[in-house]
């Protein structure tokens, strides 16, 4: 037998086989699993015959008239009234069969062909001879039903019988692609089939296994491998729509290529061994043996007259490895066959509710199931091992046993779930992350647009490099140079009252006609004293105002105070040059005599005369000391200056006017906007109360 590669497959593991789509494979055994072992080209292999179709269409459908339990693994387990599709027929009474994805053999005369009543073929008229010679698809994809039966003439089409139903993918007026249940896909003569007028829309509500890997970056499409398997609900056009369950009650839709899937139906995703339950406990004696419980349920591997090879359903248990890694396992060992009652998938069992006897004094045991032989009215004949017994209805529950699903099938559908969930996982948490920065440059935006805001209410057009950002900041520095303006404006008083008390006092004309006889002896007047922990103000006072005036030891500077042209800009830091013995004097090595130091200005000889002689060795005269005149110039300067620091102080207080004043706009516009909230709440009522009274 032959089968060809519908797909490109390439093997993951060293005893697979891999193959292109086209190859023709030799099968050398089959499997009712549907793993076959074959040969292409000299490599010998297994292979999934679903990646494979027939290299010769199937000959017939026939329907099973009687059970059939394969005594190995080349044969096919049917049940009565099971339809399979029948391939070849041996002379010696052998037909190979498929159910499903199931393939096996099953004896001829246990099938019964199915014979389709002849449909008559349209009569070809003048009317209707273009529409039949050219019908084709109005919509893509679509169902189309075979005519008549055909057979491929290449490996590009594909054989089908009449009334097989087939998908419609593609095509033109001759030719159209589609996919058959079983025979995978291919080109078919347009005239063989009639389509539908209508868009491929099927409620599939069944189980489908992946052809092909297929991921896309889309939230709304499910990304899967090859293998998989997944639910899909409804198959809409060419997409499918699946549904994934991530925790109890969570379901997910996806949509996933139609093309990429292949239905599987309830036998398929079912186990192929027998299964039963254990009619008494047993514990193991030997090497191999299992230990099983009353009414237990195994699946049978292996069965043999006097032992049995089974596998506990729902029973699992762990395995410490050499690396003390648990793994998980299933318990696997012989029970005595007589132990076991067989038990069928769809077969009805009973369970005892309670424990009863019946009419034959026989005692049923809760809980404990027993095979229904025989129904009765009110009775049933239940059948355990070799006991049968009658029993009423009234302590029986009838229930169908399922078996169990495969674990392949059951694992992938897991695998699909937990990638699946971890995806939308990572997608939602990159969304998050994203909502995130987008509120973050929001918020920087409304900022820039705030600041841009204040900037054209203050009307600042050099904001860049105004660097406060509130009003409140703004105030705060207002009030402080408003503090430094009433500083400014105190001495600047204190100036303006020392400069009319100068103008009036005789003393600076006596002062102007001392130093007047002096420069023109080659006198030298007395030093000008200083002690820099005085105010401008106490200095004037006791240099002009008080007179005698007491000195105390300070340093004796060679440069006056308000010497303009060494200090230049008044105001500005100046650092004055002290004689050698003053140093001294203030390191504490000497100090200079109380009673050298002048007590009036007038006695310039005697001073000359008692001060030390240190204070002028080696140094020029004192030509810099201020007269009357030039201290008089320097006081109208200081008193200029102090009228520039009383405009700069009119020019903060405005600057705080105008703050109060927006500060006061902003308080009447959110006035305004309660005002405004309250008359939309007002006339929402209003509203409300106008509807009311319609109603």
């Amino acid at each position: 037998m032959k089968v060809v590669g519908c797909v490109d497959y390439q093997a993951e593991y060293p005893e697979t086989l891999s193959f292109r789509k086209g190859d023709e494979i030799t099968v050398r055994t089959v499997n009712s699993d549907g793993v076959w072992s074959g040969n292409l080209n000299g490599t010998f292999g297994l292979f999934h015959v679903s990646l494979a179709t027939f290299a010769d269409p199937p000959l017939f459908q026939a329907r099973v008239i009687e059970k059939y339990q394969p005594p190995n693994v080349e044969c096919l387990w049917v049940f009565e009234g099971d339809v399979v599709t029948v391939y070849d027929i041996t002379d010696d009474g052998w037909s190979y069969c498929s159910r499903g994805f199931y393939y096996g053999y099953v004896p001829t005369n246990l099938l019964q062909k199915i014979v389709k009543e002849p449909q008559k073929k349209p009569k070809v008229t003048r009317a209707n001879m273009m529409t039949l010679a050219y019908q084709q698809p109005t919509i893509l994809p679509c169902r189309c039903i075979a005519r008549y039966d055909y057979i491929k003439n290449s490996e590009k089409e594909i054989s089908f019988l009449e009334d097989d139903e087939m998908i419609c993918f593609s095509g033109d007026s001759k030719w159209v692609y589609v996919r058959h249940q079983f025979n995978g896909w291919g080109y078919i003569p347009s005239s063989y089939v009639i389509f539908e007028k209508y868009m491929y829309d099927d409620q599939v509500e069944s189980y489908g296994i992946v052809l092909y890997d297929y991921v896309d970056d889309s939230r709304f499409h499910l990304c899967a491998k090859t293998g998989d398997i997944v639910y899909v609900e409804r198959v809409l056009g060419s997409w499918a729509i699946c549904k994934i369950e991530f925790e109890k009650n969570d379901y997910r839709k996806f949509i996933f290529p139609f093309s990429y899937l292949t239905w599987l139906n309830e036998d398929d995703f079912k186990i192929e061994e027998s299964t039963g339950f254990i009619m008494k406990d047993f514990e193991p004696n030997g090497n191999g043996e299992l230990s099983v419980t009353n009414n237990q349920f195994v699946v049978i591997l292996l069965q043999r007259e006097k032992w049995s090879l089974v596998k506990i359903i729902d029973q699992k248990s762990y395995k410490v490895d050499e690396n003390k890694e648990e793994t998980l396992c299933e318990r696997v060992g012989y029970v005595p066959t007589k132990y076991i009652s067989e038990v069928e998938d769809g077969e009805e069992i009973v369970v005892i509710t309670k424990t009863q006897k019946n009419t034959n004094n026989y005692e049923f045991v809760e809980h404990d199931f027993w095979k229904i032989a025989q129904k009765q009215d009110n009775t049933l004949q239940l059948k355990r091992g070799d006991v049968i017994q009658d029993a009423e209805l009234s302590f029986c529950a009838i229930n169908k046993f399922s078996k169990p699903k495969r674990k392949d099938y059951l694992e992938a559908m897991e695998r699909l779930r937990t990638e699946t969930k971890t995806r939308e996982e990572n997608r939602t948490k990159k969304d998050t992350e994203e909502k995130q920065l987008r509120e973050e440059k929001f918020k920087e935006k409304k900022k820039v647009e705030q600041r841009e805001f204040i900037r054209k209410a203050f009307g600042r057009k050099n904001y860049q490099n105004y660097k406060r950002s509130s009003c409140d900041d703004l105030r705060s520095n207002l009030e402080q140079m408003k503090l430094i303006g009433e500083e400014s404006q105190k001495s600047s008083d204190c100036l303006q009252y020392t400069k009319k008390e100068t103008s009036l006092s005789p003393q600076i004309q006596d002062t102007s006609k001392q130093e007047f006889e002096r420069k023109s002896s080659g006198e030298t007047s007395p030093a000008v004293t200083v002690d820099f922990n005085q105010t401008l103000a106490e200095k004037v006072e006791q240099e002009i105002l008080i007179e005698p005036i007491q000195h105390k030891p300070t340093p004796v500077m060679r440069m006056s105070i308000f010497d303009t042209k060494k200090r230049g800009t008044f105001g500005k830091k100046v650092t004055p040059h002290v004689d050698e013995p003053m140093l001294k004097a203030l390191s504490g090595a000497q100090t200079i005599p109380q009673q050298d130091i002048p007590v009036a200005k007038p006695i310039a000889k005697q001073w000359k005369a008692t001060a030390p002689s240190t204070l002028n060795e080696g140094k020029e005269k004192t030509a810099n000391t201020p007269s009357p005149t030039q201290f008089t110039n320097q006081l109208e300067k200081v008193v200029e200056v102090s009228e520039q620091v009383l405009v700069s102080r009119k020019v903060f207080d405005d600057l705080i006017a105008q703050n109060e004043e927006l500060k006061q706009r902003v308080l009447d516009m959110e006035n305004s906007q309660k005002s405004l909230l309250q008359l939309v709440d007002d006339l929402k009522k209003e509203v409300q109360k106008m509807e009311g009274s319609k109603e």
